[in-house]
């Protein structure tokens, strides 16, 4: 089951920070859902996706590499989100940002965010704690 949660830029602070730290926008999803699929990761008609991932434990930020549509081996792939991780896709649409969704699994968002209970895990710290 896929949920989504909109939340405010102070419960994800530091997850926003460490991957799009020039990010000026206001809008912030987590998406909580076992797997992410990179779609949409060249320019095309105006809209694009960008995609970094972060690790929760020790605060470092991945991206993937910018490939030519024609060799873009990560396109339409469906990957697994690691326990302790977020992915975190900027989205542009006819050109314009839509905003910041974070991908998380749902064992590593548990007590995360208001009204999530279970193990706590702090994205507006940055980490699992």
């Amino acid at each position: 089951m896929i949920e989504s949660i909109r939340v405010r830029k102070s419960d994800v602070a530091a997850v926003v920070k460490a991957t799009f730290p020039n990010y000026s926008g206001r809008r912030f999803v987590v998406l909580v859902a076992e797997t992410v699929q990179f779609s949409d990761l060249n320019w095309g008609g105006g809209t694009r996706n960008e995609y970094r991932s972060h690790d929760l434990t020790d605060g470092t930020a991945r991206s993937l590499p910018q490939m030519p549509p024609w060799k873009n081996v990560a396109e339409g792939k469906t990957v697994p989100i690691p326990d302790g991780w977020a992915v975190v896709e900027q989205s542009y649409f006819c050109g314009r940002d839509h905003g910041l969704t974070i991908h998380v699994n749902p064992r590593t968002l548990s007590g995360a965010l208001p009204g999530h209970a279970g193990p706590a895990t702090s994205l507006a710290a940055g980490g699992v704690r």
